[in-house]
């Protein structure tokens, strides 16, 4: 429990860090060096050209590195004036099964190595400890403690194990994450404009007795462009995908209209969700500490908000392609949702008209701009209203040749007027053809998501803020080719 826990925090530590990413100014680009000093069973490394110097970013790396710091006896202030800002920070494995902490890493470069030396001189000077060298470098043993100085790196970890396998395993490929056919194949996916690396073993969080899980191995590199803080990611998956995604047009997803709350787009729906249902299935993380799946009861609750069963009623249009969009209205939350049509169009088509009769609605055929319309509405009288009734319509739609289009009010049938434009301008640019797309404007999202999920809350605490300034998030799923899944996440702050 206590190693999944730790896992769990270092990877919100480098989620948190997308905030140093765009606060900082550009630095060089990350190189693979140093990752060749971490030994290939690591549980997960950062490498890192600069730490945080702004806040809330230097508060929060401080409070999550000071407890391990305390612990061997150290300040941030004993450290500052020779310890550098790039290195690694890694967490290794237990090596035994009764173990359940994990073993912390440092490898940081020196901007002093002179001062760190006097440093380390005198901290040993005042506990026990034991001096051995290995292949000609000199280490420092003690209670929970080793270090070592080669040049101008500084080796610090909870045991000498750790030390001697980053040490022994730089000159074989085969030992060491630099050498590791993901990490080469993966970091090749990556902008050379990285500042931050982020390398995680993925299959310490699957479940127990589950194995393969969907994804192993994760690599993520994070930069700064236009104000974004741009997250890219790339998967290693375990088996090959059945389905042959087609790619998107981006440009044609600007017909959604003014500024949209939420936006997903992609193709074969129905089997994409099954398929992403499985993989959270051998996750540990994908479910609440009761129990419940937490992808599920999303779809749950944005079913009840919209008023119909998004997962029977609406899925199954999504056979080809897909787009759902949504607008939170004083009235309540509006949706539109275009699809392909297929074969089994019309037979969806008249179960969504039997449940609307079953429910009391009529079913209105009507012709908006010369064009036939389709419209479930349910007359209720009001004695408060002029007409002394009020309608209620649960859904409009209206097919175009291969095109069908529903949507919650005739208003919202065809979205336009002033168009927003939400979607980034440096995605419908580059080259990469989407197979599969994710925007949420998140300031019309956090507040009913933080009442769901009071975790929210208590991360934009310790993020000082950062997440109830968060503006928008559009991640864009790259689809999957030699066993490399690639996505990218925009987070846009104001």
């Amino acid at each position: 429990m206590q190693l999944r826990h730790r896992f769990h925090w270092f990877v919100a530590l480098i989620l948190s860090l997308c905030w140093f990413a765009l606060a900082s100014a550009p630095v060089e680009a990350v190189v693979a060096d140093d990752m060749a000093l971490v030994p290939r069973q690591a549980l997960s490394a950062l490498h890192f050209q600069k730490r945080p110097a702004i806040e809330p970013l230097q508060t929060l790396w401080q409070n999550l590195l000071t407890p391990q710091l305390q612990a061997w006896g150290w300040q941030w202030s004993d450290l500052t004036p020779w310890l550098g800002d790039e290195g690694v920070w890694v967490q290794l494995p237990c090596p035994t099964a009764s173990c359940r902490s994990v073993r912390p890493l440092g490898i940081w470069h020196l901007k002093r190595p002179e001062a760190a030396v006097a440093f380390l001189n005198q901290y040993w000077q005042t506990h026990t400890h034991q001096r051995e060298t290995y292949d000609g470098v000199a280490l420092q043993v003690g209670e929970g403690l080793a270090t070592a100085i080669v040049g101008d790196r500084l080796w610090v970890a909870s045991d000498r194990e750790a030390i001697l396998a980053s040490l022994g395993n730089q000159a074989a490929r085969d030992a060491n994450l630099a050498g590791l056919p993901f990490y080469q194949q993966a970091l090749g996916q990556l902008s050379d404009q990285d500042s931050l690396i982020f390398y995680a073993n993925l299959q310490p969080l699957t479940r127990p007795n589950q194995f393969p899980p969907a994804y192993d191995r994760l690599l993520i590199g994070i930069h700064s462009y236009n104000n974004a803080i741009h997250v890219e990611t790339v998967l290693h998956v375990t088996a090959d995908s059945p389905l042959s995604p087609t790619s998107l047009d981006l440009n044609a997803l600007r017909a959604v209209g003014d500024r949209p709350s939420l936006v997903v787009a992609g193709r074969h729906l129905p089997d994409t969700y099954q398929a992403l249902l499985a993989t959270l299935d051998t996750f540990r993380f994908a479910a609440t500490p009761k129990g419940t799946a937490i992808v599920p009861q999303l779809l749950k609750d944005l079913s009840t908000k919209v008023g119909i069963d998004l997962e029977t009623a609406i899925f199954p249009f999504g056979g080809d392609r897909y787009t759902l969009a949504m607008w939170q209205q004083p009235e309540g939350w509006q949706w539109w949702w275009q699809t392909s049509q297929t074969p089994e169009t019309p037979n969806l088509l008249q179960q969504l008209e039997e449940q609307a009769r079953a429910a009391g609605y009529d079913v209105n055929r009507l012709v908006l701009d010369k064009q036939a319309v389709t419209a479930w509405v349910k007359l209720t009288l009001d004695p408060n209203t002029t007409e002394g009734l009020t309608s209620d319509v649960a859904a409009v739609y209206q097919q175009d040749q291969d095109t069908l289009t529903l949507a919650s009010s005739l208003a919202f049938l065809k979205p336009t007027g002033r168009r927003t434009p939400w979607l980034n301008e440096e995605l419908t640019r580059q080259q990469n053809a989407p197979v599969g797309l994710l925007y949420a404007q998140w300031q019309d999202l956090y507040p009913h998501l933080v009442q769901q999920f009071p975790l929210l809350a208590y991360l934009n605490g310790l993020s000082a803020g950062w997440l109830g300034r968060l503006q928008s998030m559009t991640w864009v799923n790259y689809g999957t080719s030699d066993r490399l899944q690639r996505s990218e996440m925009i987070l846009a702050s104001r």
